[in-house]
């Protein structure tokens, strides 16, 4: 079991949550742009305008929420649609346009908003966790009514609720592929002080925030983390929402200090299941991956080196090779 220091935790967060003013914009980029020796004019480049290929964003109800989502792509693989959930504070703007027209070529594609995220509208004022998070999901799978059982990818806090899928209800999916995610509990390696603080810290640079994702101390990190400040390849514009920030921390915050659900169903999962994580991830360290592989009876097992919490990012094209053969392989004979 990890050390734990939940108090210090529960005050970080709180801080996060009723912090005062911020840096401004232009000191908190400063040190990002002179590490990876560019101008502000340089990040940030206007959305491309072949990027249509997501399709018009649709809505559907679910149980206290409509949820806003994208859905495009190859129907005549055969392969199941591919949902990906994304991670804390993040939004269907988070996915690249690179990684999603690379996975549109071999199947459909489903993005979409977390519950009080982007255009996702949450109806409720009631505490989230990562079961009930992961309840959303299937609701809004189920409210699609594809026909067949999806393939569930997701990345951090969507792989938490990609695990908690998994565990919770995984006769209701095909193939499970959790990146950088855990299964919570005690049991579980929280993630590092210097991440939380940073998390917390509102006056926390661009920099902090990269040296959170990729481990900067290495020159392939380096290198992949700035790529994705000067251009973060969006393929969709959406909305950032500070309080559901709040209380998704909270979740997590209840997720490793309080469930035990997720980590309890785990030695039931009967998924095919691929995790994939950075050797050097201090937001969730790989220890939590490794529980799971441990845990289950034949997971696929990816370990980046010198890449962390985004190691997905840095190594998008063998990430992507590494998905479609764990996507295609069949047990069948």
């Amino acid at each position: 079991m990890a050390p734990r220091n939940a108090a210090w935790t529960v005050l970080v967060l709180l801080a996060a949550l009723t912090a005062p003013d911020r840096v401004s914009a232009d000191d908190a980029l400063a040190t990002a742009l002179e590490f990876c020796n560019v101008t502000a004019s340089d990040v940030a480049p206007e959305l491309r305008s072949s990027l249509d290929f997501v399709g018009p964003l649709r809505t559907v109800a679910i149980p206290g929420a409509e949820v806003g989502y994208h859905r495009f792509g190859n129907t005549t693989t055969g392969r199941p649609p591919l949902v990906l959930v994304a991670g804390l504070g993040s939004t269907m703007s988070f996915w690249s346009a690179e990684l999603l027209e690379s996975l549109a070529e071999d199947q459909e594609v489903i993005i979409f908003d977390n519950r009080g995220m982007g255009y996702t509208k949450d109806f409720t004022t009631k505490p989230l966790t990562v079961p009930l998070m992961a309840n959303d999901t299937l609701a809004f799978v189920e409210a699609l009514e594809l026909g067949v059982k999806p393939n569930l990818l997701g990345l951090s806090l969507g792989g938490f609720i990609a695990t908690a899928s998994a565990g919770l209800h995984g006769e209701h999916y095909n193939k499970v592929v959790i990146v950088s995610g855990s299964a919570g509990s005690p049991e579980s390696e929280a993630p590092s002080l210097q991440a939380q603080q940073v998390f917390s810290d509102p006056n926390a640079t661009e920099l902090d925030q990269l040296n959170t994702s990729f481990p900067l101390q290495f020159p392939v990190a380096a290198e992949a983390a700035c790529r994705r400040f000067i251009d973060p390849d969006s393929a969709v514009y959406d909305t950032y929402n500070g309080t559901t920030f709040g209380r998704q921390a909270l979740a997590i915050l209840d997720y490793f200090y309080v469930e035990t659900d997720v980590w309890d169903a785990v030695p039931g999962i009967d998924n095919d299941l691929l995790l994939v994580g950075g050797e050097d991830d201090i937001v969730v360290p790989i220890q939590s991956l490794r529980a799971i592989a441990e845990r289950v009876p034949a997971p696929w097992l990816v370990v980046f080196k010198e890449a962390g919490h985004a190691a997905m990012n840095q190594y998008l094209p063998t990430f992507l090779q590494i998905l479609d053969t764990f996507l295609s392989f069949s047990t069948d004979v």
